[in-house]
């Protein structure tokens, strides 16, 4: 027994002595201008520009706040006119209007002002996208240029939207959306919802769209079919009046818009890998994700296209 004993204290030993310095050659950081831009049918071309941070570097607020990149050139054209985006920060927009601001960049309000969120919009109002258009854009940054281009598809088909009611949880349930997916092309597409009142519970309107983590996809495993799919209350993630139990299940009463998007290639695979991004972060087992881009010139992002339709539900059972 005595000597199983002293075995083991020199087996631990040898093991603990057993150590080596690790060395590790962390590549040096390139920063890199981000391109977040969007245009629609009926809405003008809407671009947001930062630079990546280095992964060590300066982080939270301060360090978002000065990623945005200011005094570029930002053009776009639709084969035919072009347009020169204006530069705007939430300092100096009208407080009144901020809340429609805030709308129209899917930025929480107070994100909005905290961060003196800026982005480069058109104020030509007569410069709106359309179905069928493919529209280039041009970033002038210094002695950089970045290029970039997208479409506007036809629309995706909405059969029917409807509410059921799950067992045992009263009165709430899940949204379900049928749509007819066209045999003759490939399709992609981005689902997104908005409550758009105060329901019996207190739960605020949604302040504008909301995706889950899977919300762009496309029609590899249904091609040319009528597919269905069920989709939840992504705002009740973010309500802690709710109980837990009943987070993501809309509720009896609840009126919601659906915005279903078609996308071009290009557009769905950055979206789709941007998703899958986010979602395995802080996962120490996820493999990494390689976010494609469809910029021209080094930067990276996506200038991208939504063609949507939209629908409303009532929740009634």
């Amino acid at each position: 027994m005595k000597r199983n004993i002293v075995f083991l204290i020199s087996l631990i030993s040898f093991f603990a002595s057993c150590t080596k310095e690790v060395m590790l050659d962390v590549p040096p950081f390139v920063e890199k201008v981000v391109v977040e831009g969007r245009i629609e049918p009926g809405m003008p071309p809407l671009v947001i520009l930062t630079r990546t941070n280095e992964l060590f570097g300066e982080s939270g607020f301060d360090a978002l706040a000065n990623s945005f990149v200011h005094n570029a050139i930002v053009t776009v054209s639709d084969g035919t006119n072009s347009v020169t985006l204006t530069e705007i920060c939430a300092n100096n927009i009208d407080p009144d209007l901020l809340p429609l601001v805030s709308e129209l960049l899917s930025i929480e309000l107070e994100q909005l002002t905290s961060l003196n969120f800026c982005a480069y919009v058109s104020l030509d109002l007569s410069f709106v996208g359309e179905v069928g258009k493919t529209y280039s854009l041009k970033i002038e940054l210094e002695d950089e240029v970045f290029t970039s281009q997208t479409s506007l598809l036809p629309p995706p088909v909405i059969d029917s939207l409807y509410f059921l009611i799950e067992p045992n949880r009263e009165e709430h349930g899940f949204g379900w959306c049928v749509l007819n997916d066209n045999p003759n092309t490939f399709n992609a597409y981005f689902f997104e919802t908005r409550r758009i009142h105060q329901n019996s519970q207190g739960q605020p309107a949604d302040a504008f769209f909301r995706h889950s983590l899977n919300s762009a996809f496309d029609d590899s495993f249904f091609n040319g079919l009528t597919f269905k799919f069920g989709f939840t209350n992504i705002g009740s993630y973010r309500d802690d009046d709710i109980p837990q139990e009943f987070k993501g299940f809309f509720r009896v009463g609840d009126t919601v818009v659906v915005k279903l998007s078609s996308l071009d290639f290009n557009v769905f695979k950055f979206h789709e890998m941007k998703l899958v991004q986010v979602a395995s972060e802080g996962n120490p087992f996820a493999s990494p994700a390689f976010v494609p881009t469809n910029i021209q010139g080094g930067a990276i992002g996506c200038w991208s296209g939504f063609s949507p339709i939209y629908d409303t539900l009532i929740c009634l059972p």
